[in-house]
């Protein structure tokens, strides 16, 4: 690529001619020989085999085919659902003032409600451990429900946190509760009929949604957007990163 120098007023000038002629080199002038670019203009780098794409070599360009999302089944819950679970061939359902709903989803072609547990207060989240359903339950804290029979789920404990129990994580004998005004609270689990207080982090704003990934839990913190919390001593947990996010934050979920 050849560039020159000329006598401009606009001393930004240089720079915009300087890239105007990057952005029209050849594709194959590189800095790294080991590197390449592909403009679509040849199928020289195209798996024929394996591609679902269309390599338009007139147009220079890549063409995805267009996916359709299908309902593959489907089944109403007596109230609204916010949250849901899956296990083995169930999926427990959060489903708001009708407590915990058992949907058998071994064929997902056909789901069959199963059975249900009416928690006393708004079942908000839910999470499971073991044999338990953990349910967020708003105001009613955290409800654990025994599901070693689905067809009939029954209570195991409960634990009244100081908040409203909007969402649930497990992770070993620990619940990680995101309890609106109150923060993350961590509960014992170890005896489920008698959970007990074990920590908790305030939250500046409302702690409404929460995912664990190691030794952290993330939380979705309404106003203060994404918080990023060391729960690797769950008896004192503490601060690791946050990022405010543009709206408030309300649920989360991780990949990877």
């Amino acid at each position: 690529m050849t560039a020159w120098r000329s006598r401009v007023r606009n001393p930004g000038a240089w720079v915009t001619i300087f890239l105007v002629l990057m952005l029209w080199a050849p594709h194959h002038v590189l800095a790294d020989p080991q590197a390449f670019s592909e403009d679509f203009n040849s199928r020289e780098y195209c798996d024929t085999a394996y591609t679902t794409a269309s390599w338009d070599t007139v147009n220079a360009r890549l063409e995805l085919p267009p996916f359709e999302i299908l309902t593959s089944g489907s089944v109403s819950t007596p109230d609204t659902a916010n949250d849901i679970a899956l296990d083995g061939d169930y999926a427990y359902v959060a489903a708001h003032s009708s407590g915990l709903q058992v949907v058998d989803v071994a064929d997902p072609a056909n789901p069959t409600p199963g059975g249900s547990y009416d928690t006393p207060g708004r079942a908000y989240g839910v999470a499971i451990s073991g044999n338990h359903a953990l349910v967020a339950d708003n105001t009613s804290g955290l409800q654990i429900v025994d599901i070693m029979n689905p067809a009939i789920p029954v209570s195991a404990g409960s634990y009244n946190t100081p908040g409203k129990a909007l969402d649930v994580a497990a992770d070993g004998d620990y619940a990680f509760v995101a309890d609106g005004t109150a923060g993350l609270q961590v509960i014992d689990i170890s005896d489920p009929a008698s959970p007990a207080y074990a920590g908790d982090y305030d939250t500046p704003d409302e702690a409404r949604g929460i995912v664990l990934h190691g030794d952290y839990a993330f939380v979705a913190d309404g106003a203060t957007g994404l918080l990023v919390i060391d729960i690797a001593d769950p008896s004192s947990p503490g601060p690791a990163g946050s990022y405010d996010t543009p709206g408030e934050a309300c649920d989360l979920a991780i990949s990877g």
